[in-house]
């Protein structure tokens, strides 16, 4: 290195300057400095792109600013080593750092540098014939430190979207001869692991619309274009087959966003509708079922009754009650309400026997009302037998029960006399706190029991001053009125 040509640390001021001339000077110096070093750092290389990206920022006019996005993306194929993919990298750090500072009257001038840096990325791929280790290179670069970041919130969305709108189109625009299927297929990785991880449903339409649609539309259109000139030959090669397959397996891996599936999904159908893809379909099975968000639906529960033993005993009086013909008069044990109305609808009550009670009892209608007994006291009483080895006997009449009515009535007025007892409590308290506030107030008033009772009584003569001036007495008081620590003593 030469004593005239400058160190690192004295682009920055130069770069950035106001006048076009000193800026234009940079640069030249800054191009011979890095064509010729091939020895620089990535901590240089960060540092003289801020002072770059400034210096594109102070540009005016769209032909010079186009000169200089031209110039500045063209300096990646003079590079020597590894300086082209580091510088690569350095630009597209800085980029994703600056971008939320960009004015929008400068947004215009940012997307064509991003374009020229695309098709140069393209463009010096091909002059590396493609190599595969070199491209991997390069998509773990825009997928780490570049634009294709997948949710990461530092990274611009209006970047991710830019990028992948102007991909194709750049990837066409950068290759100067026709890019092989392997390539191109290679070229997409990153679009297919958006398919499958990553959340931004916005970015992953746009991945669909302006790449992989795309794809089929030119796959589609290619006979057509060949029959009318033969001479013409699309630049970018797609092994259509290759992508459906690709696609299919996004479908099917179980590391997919489950909201991204069925788009993924319904994307491999066209695909196949247009190529065979040679995959085992039948695997999609299982995902087109499973709706996302939806859950297969139970069976649906049979409801438990509360009382399990009401509706074994009403099942049992309804065919007895069948064989019979005494449908229309069965009722339930308590003679309240019928089981069964004419009108066919069954109206339940609980009943008070247990689950757990042994040996069964069989229900018998007799003279239109439902009885409970077990089957050796049925066999009894249809031979004329009482259980316990007598005579039957005529069941007693049962004293008559107190009506609903008369009972409510009861208790209403019950409760009304409880009421009037506790509001007259209630209000008896209440004149018993008011007296206890009372005196209390009078005890711990700021005033003597002594002046209080002089000045409320109006025949006795005011108290007049003593004669000496302050005079104190044993107990405190000064003249006839107690000082405060002596009243304050007296109540304590």
């Amino acid at each position: 290195m030469s004593e005239e040509e400058p160190q690192p640390s004295s682009f920055g001021k130069r770069l950035a300057h106001t006048e076009k001339a000193i800026r234009d000077a940079a640069v030249r110096t800054l191009t011979k400095w890095l064509v010729s070093n091939e020895t620089i750092t990535d901590l240089e290389l960060r540092k003289l792109w801020k002072g770059l990206f400034y210096c594109f920022w102070m540009s005016d006019k769209p032909i010079i600013q186009q000169h200089l996005a031209e110039k500045l993306a063209g300096l990646t194929l003079q590079l020597k080593n590894d300086v082209p993919m580091r510088y690569l990298a350095m630009f597209w750090e800085t980029i994703v750092r600056e971008w939320y500072g960009i004015d929008r009257l400068r947004l215009d001038k940012f997307y064509m540098l991003l374009r020229k840096f695309h098709a140069t990325a393209f463009r010096y791929l091909e002059m590396k014939d493609w190599e595969e280790g070199l491209v991997r290179e390069w998509m773990k670069m825009i997928t780490t430190v570049g634009p294709l970041r997948m949710n990461d919130i530092k990274v611009p969305a209006s970047l991710v979207y830019h990028t992948i709108e102007v991909y194709l189109e750049e990837l066409e625009n950068g290759a100067e001869k026709k890019v092989p299927p392997a390539t191109t297929t290679l070229l997409l990785e990153p679009f297919f692991a958006f398919l499958r991880r990553d959340s931004n449903s916005v970015a992953n339409e746009r991945v669909t619309e302006n790449i992989l649609y795309k794809i089929l539309e030119k796959h589609q259109a290619a006979p057509s274009a060949m029959t009318d000139d033969e001479s013409t030959e699309p630049q970018l090669a797609f092994d259509v087959a290759e992508i459906g397959r690709r696609i299919f397996e996004v479908a099917i891996a179980p590391d997919t966003l489950k909201k991204n599936r069925p788009d993924v999904i319904a994307l491999y159908k066209k695909f196949a509708a247009v190529v065979d893809c040679g995959v085992d379909e039948s695997q999609l099975a299982r995902d087109e079922k499973r709706k996302p968000g939806v859950k297969p639906s139970a069976a649906p529960k049979k409801k438990k009754s509360s009382d399990g033993n009401a509706q074994i005993a009403l099942g049992e009086a309804e065919s007895i009650a069948e064989e019979e013909g005494t449908g229309d008069d069965v009722e339930m044990s308590d003679g309240n309400q019928p089981a069964f109305a004419t009108n066919g609808k069954r109206k339940l009550e609980p009943s008070s026997t247990s689950e757990k009670e042994t040996p069964k009892k069989k229900k018998r209608v007799k003279g239109g009302k439902k009885e409970s007994v077990t089957e050796l006291q049925a066999d009894e009483l249809e031979n004329g037998v009482s259980p316990e080895g007598t005579e039957k006997k005529e069941p007693k009449a049962e004293p008559p029960k107190t009506t609903k009515c008369v009972t409510q009535k009861k208790a209403a007025e019950s409760s009304e006399t409880a009421e009037v007892t506790t509001s007259a409590q209630k209000k008896a308290v209440q004149w018993e706190k008011k007296l206890a506030n009372i005196k209390v107030f009078e005890k711990f008033s700021p005033i003597g029991p002594e002046v209080k009772a002089t000045r409320s009584s109006p025949s006795k003569p005011a108290l007049k001053p003593s004669s000496t001036p302050n005079p104190i007495s044993s107990n405190g008081t000064v003249g006839s009125r107690k000082s405060k620590r002596a009243r304050a003593a007296d109540y304590m």
